[in-house]
């Protein structure tokens, strides 16, 4: 597959009365000066496929404060399939054909560092 979008965490930051001042995205434009040898951050995750459709699927279905190893059970029980393990600690959900569904991966290496500022307007 030539091009994979994925799902990263991303944060909000709120004042005392819940209003949103802003979201902190990854931005994987943002690659100078990291080091992809360091170890993933614990509990960092992407989640990634070649179709859209199910990464919107899994966005509304799929709890993102949910470990990577769960993460993707809800996506599982909707193909009937089981969440099977792959290379790198990377885990997979394929339909009943074995065609991908989505993977989710640990982060590379320090990309808890680079981040898009997202504020209101």
């Amino acid at each position: 597959m030539s091009v994979f979008e994925n799902l990263t965490l991303g944060f909000e930051a709120i004042d005392k009365q819940g209003n949103w001042i802003a979201r902190c995205v990854d931005d994987l434009t943002l690659q100078d000066d990291l080091d992809k040898t360091q170890s993933p951050k614990p509990g960092w995750y992407r989640i990634v496929s070649d179709d859209t459709r199910l990464l919107q699927l899994i966005a509304c279905q799929a709890d993102p404060t949910a470990s990577m190893t769960t993460v993707l059970k809800p996506i599982a029980e909707l193909f009937n399939t089981q969440i099977e393990a792959g290379l790198e600690g990377m885990l997979r959900v394929t339909d009943q054909t074995k065609n991908l569904i989505a993977i989710v991966a640990p982060l590379p290496g320090e990309r808890e560092r680079p981040c898009e500022l997202i504020t209101p307007p």
